[in-house]
């Protein structure tokens, strides 16, 4: 198999990082995160860098991971008042702010400025594209398909 990175950001080139998964899933029959850790604790391991080995700058990188987890997954209940339907949506979401570092605001307020509406609306089309490529081999869903072409075409 060809590997590539879909996000770079990785010390390691993506055709051995593959080679490195599919070693590990045929040793253990499938790949778990354990199993990648575990894998990559010696200093020469392939995939060994890809991973902050200091337990105090690990510990803080964990538990920021643990709050935007926390902050992705509160939702707001807004009721429908024809149909008194519960339709659950994010509270928080991640947009770009004027410096181009990410940040999270209400999704409140990213409905109220134009820019961040704006930000949401790519991230959405991009999710779209993604989507489709992701599950393009499956004909049962090329109705869908077809519909998520013609709303990137407009956008």
């Amino acid at each position: 198999m060809i590997y590539k990175w879909k996000n770079h950001g990785f010390p390691v080139k993506a055709q051995e990082a593959g080679e490195e998964l599919e070693r590990i899933e045929q040793s253990k029959g499938g790949i778990k995160p354990k199993y990648v850790i575990d894998e990559a604790r010696p200093e020469g391991a392939i995939l060994h860098n890809c991973f902050n080995w200091n337990d105090v700058e690990a510990a803080e990188l964990y538990r920021e991971v643990q709050a935007r987890e926390l902050i992705r997954n509160i939702v707001v209940v807004k009721v429908a008042e024809a149909e008194q339907e519960i339709t659950p949506t994010r509270a928080f979401v991640s947009v770009q702010n004027e410096d181009e570092s990410p940040q999270y605001i209400s999704i409140r307020k990213a409905m109220t400025e134009v820019d961040y509406q704006e930000q949401i609306l790519q991230k959405a089309f991009k999710e779209l594209e993604a989507f489709k490529q992701k599950y393009s081999g499956l004909v049962q869903l090329k109705k869908v398909f077809d519909s998520i072409s013609e709303v990137l075409k407009v956008s």
